[in-house]
């Protein structure tokens, strides 16, 4: 028996993660930039680069609030990116689906000024 949990053990072991970054993240976003907006009319340009997100709110309620976050990133789909950060400073967490083939993205986020946020947006320009 303890040869079968050893085998069973040994054949999982390289898909397993023990500690750091989840397996199948992805830096493609590396140097892209994406201006977006929002069905509420909220507008925002993101950048990228290997480690980290930039943002800037070019219209809406928080309009001129700019920031630079660590980000994780998984490709999903060819073309379709899930991006995920959390700004300690204020508790913001935002998830973002970036389909770059439709140029639309999908938004949730937690917000200290707007609350929940569940929207849509249309892409208005991209840049690799």
């Amino acid at each position: 028996m303890k040869y079968i949990c050893l085998v069973m053990f040994l054949i999982h072991l390289p898909g397993m993660v023990f500690a750091g970054e989840p397996a199948g993240l992805t830096q493609e976003l590396n140097g892209r930039t994406y201006e977006y907006t929002y069905e509420s009319g909220m507008r925002a340009r993101i950048w990228f680069d290997a480690e980290q997100v930039s943002y800037e709110v070019l219209a809406g309620p928080t309009k001129g609030n700019t920031n630079t976050i660590d980000y994780k990133a998984r490709k999903v789909a060819e073309d379709i990116y899930l991006v995920q950060w959390y700004q300690a400073s204020n508790g913001n967490t935002v998830s973002l689906v970036i389909n770059e083939k439709d140029q639309v993205l999908y938004g949730s986020s937690i917000l200290e000024v707007q609350g929940l946020m569940f929207e849509s947006a249309v892409i208005d320009k991209m840049e690799r």
